[in-house]
C-alpha cells in the first residue's frame, strides 16, 4: 500500500518540541489537570481547534496555559490579543480573530433573549443557558465559531494551525468563558452592559413600559465598546434582588404584577439558605 506523501506539518509535529523560558510570570489556568473547561460553552468553542491532527500541539499548549506563558490576554469585538512567551526572549504575538454579527443579527438576537427572560437570568447567573444555540440556530446564527471561522496567527515559525502559543491562549480563553459567559458574546460584537440595556430596552417597549421604538442604530450603540460588569452585592446582601433589577421587567404579569417582582422573595430567600 503506497504511503501518504510526508508533509512540511508532519515534520514540524515530530521535531523535537522546544523548551519554553521559565518561569514565566503570567495567567495560570485553574484546572491543574486533565482537560481545560468545565461547562458545556466552553468546551463547545474548543471543538474549533481539537482534531486528532492536532493533539500534540494542544497537549504542548495545555502545558503553557498551566505554567504562566501566556503573559495577558485582551478581548475585543472579533479578536483575542496576547503575547505569551516561547522559547526565545522576545514573547510571541498570538491574534485569534472571529467574524462579528451584524448590527441587523444583533438586534435579532436582541428581541430572542428578550423574548425569554430565563436566558437573561441565567446569563446573569453565570450561565450559558443550554438551549441558547437552538434558538439562534433558528435564526440561521451560529454562536460558537466553526474552525473555518476560528483564525489563528502566530509571530512563532510553526506552520500548525493552531501552533502550542495560539492553543495555550485557547485554553485560557475557555476558562475565561468558564467564568463569565458574557465575554463569549463580547467577542462576537457585544459587550455586556450594552446587551442587557439593549435587552431592557426592547422589553420595555414590548410590555408599553418605554417610549416609542427608537431606531436600531440608537438600541444598539456603543455595543462595540467592551466595559466591566460593576460588582452584585455578596450573599446575603441582596444580591439576587439585583439579578432580577438588571434583568428588568419580563412582560410577564401575574395578578397585574410583573413576574421579577413576585419573584424577588424567593430569590432572596435562596441566597440565604444555611450553608449556602
Amino acid at each position: 500500500m503506497p504511503r501518504r506523501p510526508t508533509t512540511a506539518a508532519d515534520i514540524w509535529e515530530n521535531f523535537p518540541a522546544a523548551k519554553p523560558r521559565l518561569p514565566a510570570d503570567g495567567i495560570r489556568a485553574v484546572s491543574r489537570r486533565g482537560a481545560i473547561a468545565t461547562t458545556w460553552w466552553s468546551r463547545r468553542f474548543l471543538a474549533a481547534i481539537e482534531s486528532p491532527q492536532t493533539s500534540g500541539r494542544l497537549t504542548r499548549g495545555r502545558s503553557y496555559a498551566r505554567t504562566g506563558q501566556v503573559l495577558s490576554l485582551a478581548i475585543t469585538a472579533g479578536k483575542v490579543t496576547a503575547p505569551v512567551q516561547g522559547s526565545r526572549q522576545q514573547p510571541y504575538d498570538v491574534v485569534l480573530s472571529v467574524p462579528v454579527f451584524r448590527p441587523a443579527d444583533w438586534k435579532r438576537i436582541v428581541a430572542a433573549l428578550a423574548g425569554q427572560a430565563a436566558f437573561s437570568a441565567a446569563l446573569l447567573a453565570g450561565q450559558m443557558p443550554q438551549d441558547i444555540e437552538e434558538v439562534l440556530d433558528d435564526l440561521g446564527i451560529s454562536l460558537f465559531p466553526t474552525p473555518r471561522q476560528l483564525k489563528n496567527e502566530c509571530s512563532c515559525p510553526d506552520w500548525g494551525n493552531p501552533c502550542k502559543h495560539a492553543a495555550a491562549v485557547c485554553y485560557l480563553l475557555a476558562e475565561r468563558f468558564d467564568a463569565d459567559p458574557f465575554a463569549i458574546l463580547a467577542l462576537r460584537g457585544m459587550a455586556r452592559e450594552p446587551l442587557l440595556a439593549a435587552i431592557r430596552a426592547h422589553r420595555e417597549r414590548s410590555t408599553g413600559g418605554g417610549t416609542a421604538a427608537a431606531p436600531a442604530a440608537d438600541e444598539l450603540s456603543g455595543f462595540w465598546d467592551a466595559g466591566p460588569l460593576p460588582p452584585l452585592p455578596p450573599p446575603g446582601e441582596g444580591a439576587a434582588v439585583g439579578v432580577l433589577d438588571r434583568l428588568g421587567p419580563t412582560g410577564v404579569t401575574v395578578r397585574g404584577r410583573d413576574l421579577a417582582e413576585l419573584l424577588a422573595p424567593a430569590y432572596e430567600a435562596m441566597t440565604l439558605r444555611p450553608g449556602r
